[in-house]
C-alpha cells in the first residue's frame, strides 16, 4: 500500500429515527476525508492487550483535512430501540478534494436521507473497510 494513501471514514446511522420506521436514514454522523497512515516505531514487546509476544507495529494517523461534516455522536430517541451505527472508510484517489457542499449541510434536517455509497461513487473512493456499533435507548 502507498505511503501516500489518504482516507476518508463515514459514520452513519441507517435506523434514523428508528429501526422499524427508517425515513430518515442514512442520518450522516460524521464525514472526515485526508486521513493518512503513518507507521509508528516497531517492538518486539507483547501487543498491548495480549498475552503474547510477537512483532507489531503501531499505526498513527494524521488528519490532513477537516472534516466535511462535523462530528455528532449518537443520540437515539427515547424508545426508539436498537440502532445500527455503521463506520465506512473509504480510501481516496490520488488529488482528491471535497467541500463542505459536497456531502450537504449540517443541521438535522440536511443530514437526514444521505446515501453513503452513492457519496463514495460519485467522489471515486474505494470503500476498504466497514464497522458497526449498537446502541440501544
Amino acid at each position: 500500500e502507498s505511503t501516500s494513501a489518504t482516507y476518508t471514514i463515514v459514520l452513519t446511522d441507517p435506523d434514523a429515527p428508528s429501526r422499524h420506521d427508517q425515513k430518515f436514514g442514512q442520518w450522516r454522523h460524521w464525514v472526515l476525508p485526508g486521513l493518512k497512515p503513518e507507521l509508528g516505531q516497531s517492538t518486539v514487546n507483547s501487543a498491548p492487550e495480549s498475552n503474547t509476544t510477537a512483532p507489531y507495529q503501531e499505526l498513527q494517523v494524521s488528519k490532513t483535512l477537516e472534516a466535511a461534516t462535523p462530528y455528532v455522536g449518537p443520540g437515539p430517541g427515547p424508545g426508539t430501540g436498537v440502532h445500527r451505527y455503521v463506520l465506512l472508510l473509504f480510501k481516496e484517489p490520488e488529488g482528491y478534494t471535497i467541500l463542505a457542499e459536497d456531502v450537504g449541510g449540517h443541521t438535522k434536517e440536511e443530514r437526514r436521507h444521505w446515501n453513503a455509497i452513492e457519496f463514495a461513487k460519485v467522489k471515486g473512493l474505494e470503500l476498504v473497510g466497514v464497522n458497526f456499533f449498537l446502541v440501544d435507548t
